[in-house]
């Protein structure tokens, strides 16, 4: 019998609107508890509220950037980061982390995302 998972809790960080509402359905769909930030100063604040599993962030927020949530994160919570610009694919401090170069399929997205919690599944 096939043991039901737990839903994850993910945030989704975008000053974009309507990219942060097109992830937020499409992993409320893949079964995700999800909450929604449009700047990094709403997503520190509903860090220090939840312990999430997963944040996907763009990395331009206006004048601030996604990239300074790595300091703001615990060693458990994964990291995803998105972008239209492809140049921060050259970025060092990227390496690490799964990236979206936008537009992207939402398929792999999901597919990343599900990967990324079967790998802390295992560990």
């Amino acid at each position: 019998m096939e043991q039901k998972r737990k839903a994850k809790k993910i945030l989704v960080v975008d000053d974009h609107v309507l990219v942060m509402r097109w992830l937020e359905r499409a992993l409320q769909m893949a079964g995700h508890q999800i909450h929604t930030a449009q700047s990094y100063q709403h997503a520190v604040n509903a860090l220090s509220e939840v312990q999430f599993d997963l944040i996907i962030t763009d990395i331009e927020l206006g004048n601030e950037s996604g990239i300074d949530l790595i300091q703001q994160i615990d060693r458990e919570t994964a990291l995803f980061f998105m972008s239209g610009n492809p140049e921060y694919l050259q970025r060092k401090e990227l390496e690490a982390y799964p990236f979206f170069l936008k537009p992207f399929p939402v398929e792999a997205l999901l597919r990343s995302v599900e990967s990324s919690f079967l790998q802390i599944q295992d560990a």
